[in-house]
């Protein structure tokens, strides 16, 4: 029976992946969750303040220390432990975009271009991706979620996680691992909107989820629920909740077209207030609190834990945004390789010893039986009552498996056409969520956000101002305040030539 059980060891160590644990970081603590064959390991450690601030690392020699120490309470030392990171969402900006029906090439030529229209922040400073989220109504496109960080902050952590014996094989942020959290639970809409509470020792995260995705995510700190106060009471923090509450909801409404619902609080202890407080304010909503493990896992581990979930799965399977360089992803997968390499390695060896021992066991079973025939000879016995003896039929070991080799990502860069370089040079305040070419002879539809409507009236007067720009559309009722404070607004127009150089 130990050497079938041995046997089938080797076949799942052949079959399996390497698992990634789940690895959060937030300014007062570092948790690390990891599950494989039924087993949990969760690690954590309390950091001081002023080490993390606001999701960045400001002392990076004590960050490195504590690192080190969550990692020497792991055990194994010597050994690189692969990682999923979800950082703060406090230093990731998110943006929705959706695109026509393309080829893969087409698809990523044209997400890569989104990309640079609607980020926040310097492209040429950040890390970025995106990841599909949903179909368009009516199946004519797809949906997509971007998010960027800035570079330096990104570079500050993978530079601190590795010197402290881990390996990071992907960078999200917290409102992405929460997300796929509370979808193992079965709790999230099937056919309208979720609203995800989170409350954690940074602040409030308000996310919408809409088939299982995350779509719009608005995170706020504690100092600015605070204020000038010294300290904030429940009945303020109630009321802040309340009111964001409603204000995401009518965004999601309105920019999504689907209705919130549902609502998910996660807020340990104050969770059971927290949704007595949204159940009174919104009566139409269910509103209940996120329990993962039968409520046996905490609500500041439900980060790490969603982490984890993607750290399960192999990387040829997880397109989901990762916010750092190729670099990173190369170094896992060769150390992929060279595990599999010394794997295949001991296997070989392991089956040249026996096959030396099939040998020795025969050659003496030869042996043996030359000098009982002899023995036979002599005591006069027949050829025919010899004694017949078995040979061993030996097993072959069938080494039919090979090591795919990753290739290596390569990010390219999407020159910007002389119409869109124009566009976006017109009013530098202007955000573009959406910018829709159907043809050369049809209209020209964009949807983006202004810190004001005074802004986006400057940007249609100078967008008048264009030669070969006519039949401008502007209706008042696009223009809407969102949660964030900015304003949203449509606009269409024709365009006489695309190539204004």
């Amino acid at each position: 029976m130990k050497p079938l059980e041995s046997a089938l060891k080797i076949i799942k160590k052949l079959s399996s992946i390497r698992i990634a644990g789940g690895l959060s970081v937030d300014d007062s603590a570092i948790r690390y969750y990891r599950a494989e064959d039924g087993k949990v390991h969760m690690f954590s450690l309390r950091i001081p303040p002023g080490i993390i601030e606001g999701g960045k690392i400001k002392n990076k020699d004590m960050a490195v220390a504590a690192l080190k120490d969550l990692r020497a309470m792991m055990g194994a030392q010597g050994k690189t432990l692969d990682v999923v990171v979800a950082l703060s969402s406090n230093v990731v900006y998110s943006q929705f975009f959706s695109l026509p029906q393309l080829d893969a090439a087409g698809t990523k030529e044209a997400a890569e271009l989104n990309l640079q229209m609607i980020s926040p922040i310097n492209i040429a400073q950040s890390y970025h991706g995106y990841q599909m989220i949903g179909e368009t109504a009516g199946g004519v496109g797809y949906e997509f979620l971007g998010a960027f960080s800035l570079s330096s902050t990104i570079d500050d952590w993978i530079a601190a996680i590795k010197e402290s014996g881990f390996l990071p094989v992907a960078i999200e942020f917290q409102s992405l691992s929460v997300v796929r959290a509370a979808g193992v639970t079965g709790k999230l809409s099937k056919d309208t909107s979720d609203l995800i509470i989170d409350i954690s020792s940074e602040g409030v995260d308000m996310m919408v989820v809409k088939n299982g995705n995350l779509y719009f995510d608005y995170f706020y700190s504690w100092k600015g629920i605070q204020g000038e106060d010294k300290s904030i009471s429940f009945d303020k923090l109630e009321q802040n909740i309340t009111a964001e509450a409603g204000k995401v909801m009518n965004f999601s409404l309105s920019r999504f077209g689907s209705e919130v619902r549902n609502v998910i609080v996660n807020a340990d202890d104050l969770s059971d207030k927290i949704v007595e407080a949204v159940k009174r304010q919104f009566t139409r909503v269910k509103v209940e609190k996120l329990s993962i493990s039968e409520g046996r896992l905490k609500s500041s581990w439900v980060g790490a834990f969603g982490a984890s979930l993607r750290g399960s799965l192999s990387r040829s399977e997880d397109t989901m945004i990762s916010l750092g360089p190729v670099s990173a992803i190369k170094e896992y997968d060769q150390g992929q390789i060279m595990d599999m390499v010394s794997l295949w390695g001991k296997i070989f060896i392991g089956a040249m010893v026996f096959l030396v021992f099939i040998a020795g066991a025969g050659d003496l079973l030869l042996r043996s039986n030359r000098l009982n025939i002899a023995q036979q000879s002599i005591r006069g016995l027949s050829q025919n009552e010899l004694i017949e003896f078995n040979l061993l039929s030996s097993q072959s070991i069938d080494f039919n498996r090979s090591v795919a080799l990753v290739a290596e990502a390569r990010r390219g860069e999407t020159g910007i056409s002389p119409f869109l370089e124009k566009l976006s040079k017109l009013n530098p305040d202007i955000r573009f969520g959406k910018i829709s070419i159907p043809s050369t002879i049809q209209p020209v539809t964009i949807n983006g956000t202004a810190p004001s409507a005074d802004s986006v009236s400057k940007f249609h007067k100078a967008l008048a101002g264009l030669k070969g720009i006519s039949d401008i559309q502007f209706p008042l009722s696009s223009l809407v305040n969102s949660p964030d404070g900015r304003t949203s607004f449509v606009m269409s127009f024709k365009v006489q030539d695309f190539d204004m150089r």
